[in-house]
């Protein structure tokens, strides 16, 4: 068996998810964020799974401390699940959490945040955690099979354990206190992305894979 390239089937496209300060204010504009505010951001199906319930909780201890944390979740509410979510969330921390549909261009959305969270329960690989890599934006996920290899701990990500509230609310805090690391993390995440993940190479590989095999 063969593993071609880092493992990801298509890589992230560079050139879509990247940096953008213009989108960055315009998209906290739309949503009526501050620019001062430090925006977690989830992207993805808002189900039991992905671990929505415990994020929303550890924003909820999070932010009792951190008055500039802001949290938007982005994807399709398959299991009926914003009730739940806001029902974790005091009343004096609602207008602090933002649920979106899933939208035709997540590039947007991870634009205008300063750290993704995935702390899903199971992952395939975690693409949105490449494509947030790719903004310069870092990553907490669960330390889970698949997102493992999308995080590279203390360098580009913190892991946590899966369904650990008060870890996930750890992590979240000590990026509110702590914005140079954040911003050192979302650097690396960026290099490793270029570097291992980038699309046109992970094409590449897969044409140089086939072509080797007609050659035998």
């Amino acid at each position: 068996m063969r593993v071609l390239g880092a493992g990801s089937i298509c890589g992230v496209d560079t050139g879509r998810f990247r940096p953008d300060e213009v989108v960055r204010a315009q998209v906290r504009a739309e949503l009526g964020v501050p620019e001062s505010a430090v925006l977690c951001i989830f992207l993805g199906r808002l189900t039991e799974d992905k671990g929505v319930l415990e994020l929303a909780h550890a924003f909820a201890q999070s932010a009792t401390t951190h008055p500039a944390l802001w949290l938007l979740l982005v994807g399709p509410d398959e299991e009926d699940m914003q009730v739940r979510l806001r029902a974790l969330v005091p009343p004096e921390q609602a207008s602090r959490m933002l649920i979106r549909p899933f939208a035709n261009e997540p590039q947007r959305s991870l634009a205008a945040a300063d750290f993704l969270c995935l702390p899903s329960y199971r992952e395939g690989f975690g693409m949105a955690i490449l494509e947030a890599a790719a903004a310069g934006i870092p990553a907490i996920g669960s330390r889970i099979y698949g997102i493992t290899d999308a995080i590279e701990d203390g360098r580009t990500g913190l892991l946590v354990p899966a369904r650990d509230t008060a870890a996930l609310a750890a992590a979240i805090s000590r990026w509110c206190e702590q914005p140079q690391e954040r911003q050192n993390y979302g650097v690396a995440a960026q290099d490793r992305v270029r570097t291992r993940f980038e699309q046109k190479n992970v094409v590449n590989g897969y044409v140089e894979y086939f072509s080797s095999l007609f050659r035998r």
